[in-house]
């Protein structure tokens, strides 16, 4: 009797343990934070998504984040008291959380902010009895103010759901735009919320930020996206206006570690800020690389690099001697605007022109670019490169930046160290002849040299035109990017130029070029000018998806085209 009576209680005791187990699992299965798009592209996919996540939650508020689009907050983060009408009912504020809070309200009940509006029907369908605090959060808040925020909800409100209405990428090249969304979602998995805040091509990192935040405070770990689309896919429109969509959420459980170990890097050619593109962006110089190229085309990778043809000037007569021949290219300090409105992240000063200012004013150049965190990347008369190192988990990248005007240079021993300690070697070479269509003897010895000792990726800039890729021993060889912002108009060859994307992993990389018109305003171009990636399609390991080659990883893998 006293045998079943214990086996009684504990079977009784089994019972309410895998009871509270499921329990306690039910409870993880929801997501804690969100983030879904506000374009309506995709209305069906998140309507999907809310529908899957109200089946495990059902809060009793929800936090809605927007960006402000309009700019017409007058505080870091503004929320609505207004009672929301939609055709399935009424969405109520939680007034006593705003007033917790202390936040303040907007008198104009943001209206026409489609950032709250296009998802308060979706709210209301899945998430009826759930009250909401729609907020506009500035794009002049800072980092600080955005954890604050965070940190008082959760002592408020841990149990609310946070929801970031955000789009992606708007950048005016479709597989630009993918690029920036492996940094995004990287950064989203690794939940670094001042990485998200910083560098990811959003419309408003703040609300990523406050996201990843939020999910650190619960310690939930696993952010899994629901689905990624492109607008410039989904409508065959690959060049100009454009958005790209996550959706998915962070919830309790191990990480996922999708691109851990990828690096994302853009290469631009040939940048001056003289003569005509002075004239004709002096009134608004940060606007200079920015402009038709798109707002965000440099934004979310690890690293931006340009070539910048010439230096800034610390002297008032810094357009002297730019007439000459050869010119003296030299700029107005203002125009540092420019590279860090189009956060490029470092520039090439390894060129023929680091010394048009002598000494004083290259010193100035580099002290200006440090100021305004912009690494001068430069070599100094048959010194060693400069090297710019990238790391993400276990990939590690070593961009070398060397000038060399028909000379051989060999830097071989300086690849072969970095090689050695197991970096992917990219050497960004100034070299060649100017307005030469075809690279040099030279160049494809240099090339070669420098592939076989351990280099994976050389990009070349100075000829002013884009000049066909090579393939040798399964490395490309990107002989020249051209001009992406200059003033030359003697022939159209010198206003077309190129930008490089890279995605690198363990496994090899991804390269891409998209053609831009660089004459005074860069401007992305339709592929018609392709034809550049010819040599790529000759090589038999290499794999194409669209304008995307994959190149798969090792060094000098000794299959040449």
């Amino acid at each position: 009797m006293k045998t079943k009576l214990a086996l009684g209680v504990a079977f009784l005791g089994m019972s309410v343990l895998l009871c509270l187990i499921f329990v306690f699992k039910g409870k993880s299965v929801g997501p804690v934070g969100i983030v879904v798009p506000h374009h309506d592209m995709v209305a069906s996919a998140r309507a999907a998504y809310l529908e899957k996540v109200s089946a495990h939650i059902s809060p009793k508020t929800i936090i809605l984040l927007s960006p402000d689009h309009f700019g017409t907050n007058l505080a870091p983060l503004v929320a609505s008291t207004r009672e929301w009408e939609t055709s399935v009912g009424t969405v109520v504020p939680d007034l006593s959380l705003i007033k917790a809070l202390k936040l303040p309200t907007d008198s104009a009940d943001f209206k026409g902010e489609h950032g709250v509006t296009t998802l308060l029907r979706d709210i209301r369908t899945y998430f009826p009895s759930s009250r909401l605090v729609p907020i506009m959060v500035s794009t002049k808040t800072s980092y600080e103010q955005v954890e604050r925020f965070v940190t008082n909800l959760y002592a408020e409100c841990p149990d609310c759901l946070l929801i970031a209405s955000v789009d992606f990428s708007h950048t005016s090249e479709a597989d630009i735009a993918d690029l920036h969304d492996v940094y995004t979602e990287r950064e989203l998995q690794q939940g670094d919320a001042k990485a998200l805040f910083k560098g990811a091509e959003v419309d408003s990192g703040a609300c990523l930020a406050a996201l990843a935040l939020w999910a650190d405070l619960h310690k939930a770990q696993r952010f899994e996206t629901f689905s990624h689309t492109n607008s410039g896919y989904i409508t065959s429109h690959q060049v100009g206006e454009m958005t790209t969509h996550f959706i998915g959420g962070y919830s309790v459980g191990k990480p996922v570690t999708i691109h851990d170990d990828t690096v994302t890097l853009q290469f631009g050619g040939d940048v001056m800020f003289a003569r005509g593109v002075e004239e004709i962006h002096t009134k608004n110089p940060k606007e200079a690389l920015v402009g038709i190229l798109g707002e965000r085309f440099f934004w979310g990778v690890d690293a931006a690099i340009v070539n910048l043809e010439g230096v800034f000037s610390n002297d008032t007569d810094y357009q002297s001697y730019w007439n000459d021949y050869p010119p003296k290219l030299r700029f107005s300090p203002v125009f540092i605007s420019a590279l860090k409105e189009a956060h490029i992240s470092a520039v090439s000063l390894a060129n023929n022109h680091r010394f048009d200012g002598g000494e004083e004013e290259y010193k100035f150049t580099v002290n200006l670019l440090k100021k305004y965190t912009i690494a001068p990347l430069t070599n100094r008369n048959g010194d060693d490169p400069s090297v710019q190192v990238v790391t993400q988990g276990d990939t590690k990248v070593a961009i070398m930046t060397i000038a060399t005007h028909g000379e051989f240079n060999d830097i071989a021993p300086i690849i072969e160290k970095y090689t050695k300690q197991d970096y992917f070697v990219i050497i960004f070479a100034h070299w060649g002849s100017e307005y030469e269509t075809e690279h040099s003897p030279t160049q494809e010895m240099m090339a070669e040299r420098w592939i076989d000792a351990g280099a994976r990726l050389v990009v070349g800039s100075n000829p002013h035109v884009v000049q066909p890729v090579g393939v040798y021993k399964g490395v490309p060889i990107i002989y020249s990017l051209g001009n992406l912002l200059f003033d030359q108009e003697q022939s159209e060859i010198v206003q077309i130029g190129a930008v490089l994307g890279v995605k690198i992993t363990k496994e090899g990389q991804e390269l891409f070029l998209v053609p831009v018109s660089s004459y005074l305003k860069p401007v992305v171009l339709d592929r018609q000018y392709l034809e550049w990636l010819d040599a790529f399609a000759g090589y038999k390991n290499n794999v194409k998806n669209g304008n995307i080659y994959y190149f798969p990883g090792g060094k000098a893998n000794n299959l040449d085209i």
